[in-house]
């Protein structure tokens, strides 16, 4: 393979990458592709490459040529970095009080294209480094100019040395995406959702609302419109437990449905009890709850699934249920 046709080739994938999904709206369908944003910026820098070999081959300018593909690769490479960062850091601060916007937007996540624009960018930029700095073969013949060539196996070396990095950013900004696994089951499930479901019922008895957020699953705050939302509900409900002289007396797993595993995920299906106590009247209620444990978390996360609800009405808020698990309506 060419240093000439190397670059074509790269150029194709970073246009390419403008063509595929940088957004993903799972609950809504919707996909932002590259072209519609800043697409339409790398692709055409992208598409620069070429125009700028070609006037290589024809003016000879070959260090003006390594220096453009490097910096083209560089700005691209970093540009796929921010933005995968950025939207990082949007996925876990995203709140609104509109439920429209909210029933559209929440669990959006990268997609495929980004990931293409870090790959490509980031082996544009290897080789024109390499192109610069790295090592060539020198042949001398006396007829003609002394002349530098690029040998196949380095550009098996560059694609490999790309690969390696962009697989490393990858596994940092989104683990799940070198990981083929299913996630495990615990033996200790029921301990584990037990131990969980009382700290969050001894946290709304205490009104420490920060305990309890952290065992809820982030789609119900954006089924309510958003964590401040959850936060009216959590203290709406201490209000009137208080003004009631209602306290949970006791609670606990009553059985576990079923249990699935899948790459993404655990998620449990189990009822739970509990015993509330106003003013020495007991009374039992039953509720089915859902736990959620990502595969790249240690905390459990739940769902309790109103009375009456469907799959598809569960699926609007949680899009990321598991097709397999049994016991839902």
């Amino acid at each position: 393979m060419s240093n000439k046709v190397f670059p074509l080739i790269i150029s194709f994938l970073g246009i390419c990458a403008s063509f595929l999904p940088w957004v993903v709206y799972p609950k809504s369908d919707m996909k932002l592709y590259g072209y519609m944003g800043d697409g339409i910026i790398t692709a055409f820098l992208f598409f620069t490459i070429p125009l700028f070999l070609f006037l290589n081959i024809w003016l000879k300018k070959d260090t003006v040529f390594k220096i453009y593909l490097a910096s083209v690769g560089l700005i691209n490479f970093l540009f796929g970095i921010v933005k995968l960062y950025e939207l990082q850091v949007e996925q876990s601060t995203f709140t609104s009080d509109n439920f429209a916007i909210v029933s559209v937007t929440s669990g959006f996540h990268e997609g495929a294209g980004l990931y293409l624009l870090i790959f490509a960018g980031l082996m544009c930029l290897t080789l024109g480094l390499y192109l610069l700095f790295g090592s060539s073969k020198v042949e001398k013949n006396t007829e003609k100019e002394v002349k530098t060539s690029f040998q196949p196996k380095f550009a098996f070396s560059v694609f490999s040395i790309s690969l390696l990095i962009f697989l490393g950013i990858s596994f940092y900004f989104n683990p799940s995406v070198v990981s083929f696994s299913k996630s495990e089951i615990p033996d200790n499930l029921t301990q584990i959702i037990n131990s969980d479901i009382k700290t969050m019922a001894g946290a709304l008895e205490n009104n420490d609302y920060n305990t309890y957020k952290k065992y809820v699953h982030q789609s119900v705050a954006d089924g309510l419109g958003g964590d401040k939302n959850l936060k009216m509900f959590f203290e709406g409900t201490f209000k009137t437990f208080k003004e009631d002289k209602v306290k949970i007396k006791n609670i606990e797993v009553g059985s576990i449905i079923d249990t699935k595993a899948d790459q993404s995920s655990v998620q449990s299906l189990f009822t739970q009890k509990v015993t509330f106590d106003q003013n020495g009247n007991e009374s039992v209620a039953e509720q089915t709850t859902l736990g959620i444990k990502e595969k790249n978390s240690k905390q459990w996360k739940y769902i309790t699934i109103d009375e009456g609800k469907r799959v598809k009405d569960l699926r609007k808020v949680f899009p990321n249920l598991n097709p397999n698990l049994k016991g839902l309506q």
